[in-house]
């Protein structure tokens, strides 16, 4: 058989996926043409989809080594890609992007904005993306991710996602792909009409995929037609969350689905999905990274170092005297609802969950679960370090007179954060200990290595009560400027219990804080409690815990002390 045949049918079993068949046909051509790049590239990748990487690797190095096509390398990148070798791959794409004659560049480059967002280096991802839409302005999947990246940003860079999403559904409007996205950014951003208009004008062919039925379910669920959310829910179905991108929607869909019952009254339901969308969010989470050992780890050290550490020589030789102000507390406690309240004072401003108290202490600490550093760090260390966290918040604070840093989770921290800022101002949010534990249980948090503990109820109770640990430790330990503020008193008892936090703070009372819900309705809130802070004050979620109370037998007693402690 002359070798041309051979060739194309090697080339034809490869198109066809019979990769053994191409395999030995390629060998044949080899024995005769050893040094032809094009066989040695085919060859490499029938090996890798018959899952032999180490010949696929070899065969397409000696493919880019004896050609100056660019393309060898992009098919190497792909296979480094899929075995996880990001920075291989980064380098393979890059080399070839360099070369003019790559077919399809905006592909590459797409590729490359995603390998550069896997590494977290976000600004290089854009980039990639720009460039790949550079070369096919209406390239739907770099318009996607985009928007994507846009949506996640906690500055006013987010209302850019919008713009993206809206261009990727003109690009192609009867592809799914941005209407999901956009949907949860409308949803989150709170902007239920263009929510509605969205589910009214997109095309058939969208509207009946299961996604986009989830987001209108939603929207009913926003609109508080909690029947009408849970018959569409129930007639969607399971949702397939295999891709990526989607890997949430079908724990979302079963939270919702609790949310639903637990409106209308359902409570044993309720549980019951509760628990079934954290196990389902736990369980197929793409990312295996994400364990919640690592928070506890942080937590247990810090619980042992605090409990049994001389700290008193060692606060004396910090000579810091700022007062920055934190609010801080259990998730589900009210962080979220003080913070828009305080921020709609003329004076004051919030900034929500950034990550600056963990950089503050990685200044000087090789290990985040380590706190050892304290005793083994000079005081003109912890100065600079103090420096890079009031840098950081002067970034965010605008011109107010008073910048708080709201965290929920630096609780964990709040010995750390005295050892660096003595003088700090700490506002302590308090809750019903069994209704702070349920709602953050029932809470569709962002996972995290400190969310993943929120996952199962022993857990929620577990963190809780280590976290609660930590500030009473810290309380005996410090000489702690606070304020403690019970979420039920701000309910109930609105304007006494805010003039009390402005006194603390030294502002005075402003009318607009009667109608700081307004003022949230138009900024991003990036916390779980988005759709709850728009709403003028309400007590329906006091005493929520008693509708419960059943399927929270196991963890009552563990959180009686608590109760107790608190004054509940």
């Amino acid at each position: 058989m002359e070798l041309k045949k051979i060739a194309q049918d090697a080339d034809d079993d490869f198109r066809n996926g019979n990769f053994e068949s191409a395999i030995n046909a390629y060998k044949l051509i080899l024995e005769k043409v050893p040094n032809n790049p094009k066989v040695l590239s085919n060859m490499g990748n029938c090996y890798f989809n018959i899952g032999n990487s180490d010949e696929a690797i070899e065969y397409l190095n000696r493919a880019i080594s004896l050609s100056n096509d660019p393309i060898y390398k992009i098919y190497l990148g792909q296979i480094y890609y899929k075995l996880d070798n990001l920075i291989l791959t980064k380098k393979l794409y890059e080399s070839a992007l360099v070369h003019k004659n790559l077919p399809k560049k905006y592909i590459a480059f797409h590729t490359l904005g995603d390998i550069n967002k896997r590494l977290s280096d976000i600004p290089n991802s854009i980039k990639c993306y720009e460039n790949a839409l550079a070369e096919k302005h209406d390239y739907v999947p770099s318009l996607v991710n985009l928007g994507n990246i846009y949506k996640e940003k906690k500055s006013s860079d987010y209302i850019k996602a919008e713009d993206f999403y809206l261009l990727a559904i003109k690009a192609s409007p009867k592809l799914l792909s941005a209407y999901p996205h956009l949907m949860d950014f409308y949803e989150k951003t709170n902007q239920l009409a263009k929510l509605k208009d969205l589910i009214n004008q997109a095309p058939k062919e969208v509207r009946d995929l299961k996604p986009f039925l989830l987001y209108e379910a939603i929207f009913f669920y926003r609109e508080s037609s909690f029947k009408k959310s849970l018959n569409l829910l129930n007639k969607i179905g399971k949702i397939d969350s295999s891709k990526r991108e989607f890997f949430q929607l079908e724990s979302r869909r079963l939270n919702l689905i609790a949310k639903c019952n637990d409106k209308i009254g359902n409570y044993s339901d309720a549980f019951i999905f509760f628990k079934k969308a954290n196990d389902y969010y736990y369980l197929n989470q793409p990312n295996k990274d994400i364990r919640k050992e690592r928070f506890q780890k942080i937590i247990t050290n810090r619980l042992k170092f605090y409990s049994s550490t001389m700290i008193d020589k060692k606060i004396t030789e910090m000579n810091s005297q700022e007062e920055p102000v934190f609010i801080i507390g259990f998730p589900r406690s009210g962080t979220t609802l003080i913070d828009n309240i305080l921020s709609s004072h003329s004076s004051i401003s919030c900034i929500e969950e950034k990550p600056f108290i963990r950089r503050m202490i990685s200044r000087n600490s090789q290990d985040i679960s380590d706190p050892s550093y304290i005793l083994n760090t000079k005081s003109e260390e912890f100065l600079k370090a103090n420096k890079l966290y009031l840098d950081e918040i002067k970034k965010y604070d605008g011109d107010s007179r008073i910048c708080i840093d709201r965290h929920p989770f630096n609780t964990v921290y709040i010995g750390d954060i005295l050892f660096h800022f003595p003088k700090a101002k700490i506002i302590f949010m308090i809750r019903h200990p069994m209704d702070c534990v349920l709602s953050s249980y029932m809470q569709y948090f962002k996972l995290s290595s400190a969310t993943a503990g929120l996952i199962d109820l022993g857990d929620t109770a577990s963190t809780y009560i280590d976290m609660m640990k930590m500030w009473e430790i810290c309380k005996e330990k410090f000489e702690i400027n606070f304020l403690e503020i019970k979420y039920e008193d701000l309910v109930n008892n609105f304007k006494d219990t805010t003039e009390i936090l402005l006194d603390f703070l030294g502002c005075d009372w402003e009318e607009s804080i009667n109608n700081f819900y307004d003022r949230a309705k138009n900024k991003r809130i990036n916390t779980a409690s988005y759709d709850q802070v728009i709403k003028p004050i309400y007590n329906n979620s006091i005493g929520k815990w008693e509708n419960y109370s059943v399927h929270l037998s196991p963890i009552e007693s563990n959180l009686a002390g608590w109760v107790k402690r608190f004054n509940y």
